[in-house]
């Protein structure tokens, strides 16, 4: 029992530190995008931003990875009371928290909400200041291509963080419902 306690507090920590490199990562590559080094300029440096929507989603990917180990760690100790009682009951409550009614009437809300929507949100609005910066390369007339190039990582990026979300939840929903099968 203590080996998957070790592997939960394992992934969550992982899950953190993959937030933290993103923030890095993305924030290396827009300085060095952007001109905001140190260094001479480099031609079309404004193309290493076309790099960000595929480390967010990478980053994000991972994220989710060790999100879905939680969860399938979290659902093998609720589901199986005989081996840690009081760790069962813990995991029990800790799936309640996911769906919750708020004191100010709202329907549901979920305890663990704020990092869940991290993970897509922040690419999201970063991909959306990338299209923003794709219409302003677009105008410049030196680096018309450059902002359609960097306009296409976004888009894609875009639309690869919504499948990756997508694919996320039909992974968790689906260990949710073997958990299910199991306990019957």
């Amino acid at each position: 029992m203590e080996i998957l306690r070790t592997e939960l507090v394992e992934a969550q920590k992982a899950r953190t530190d993959f937030i933290r490199w993103k923030l890095l990562f993305v924030g290396t590559l827009g300085a060095i995008g952007l001109g905001l080094t140190t260094s001479k300029a480099v031609p079309n440096a404004e193309l290493v931003l076309c790099c960000i929507p595929f480390v967010c989603a990478y980053v994000d990917t991972m994220c989710l990875h060790f999100s879905l180990r939680v969860v399938i760690i979290g659902e093998f100790l609720r589901r199986n009371d005989d081996v840690d009682a009081q760790l069962s009951r813990y995991e029990s409550f800790v799936d309640l928290t996911r769906t919750m009614h708020a004191s100010d009437g709202a329907p549901q809300i979920d305890a663990f909400a704020l990092q869940n929507m991290l993970i897509p949100g922040s690419t999201l609005v970063i991909n959306i200041a990338l299209l923003g910066l794709a219409v302003m390369f677009g105008l410049q007339q030196d680096s018309p291509h450059n902002g359609m190039l960097i306009g296409l990582t976004a888009a894609l990026g875009i639309g690869a963080s919504m499948w990756i979300e997508h694919a996320y939840q039909r992974r968790k929903n689906a260990i949710r419902d073997v958990g299910g099968q199991n306990a019957e």
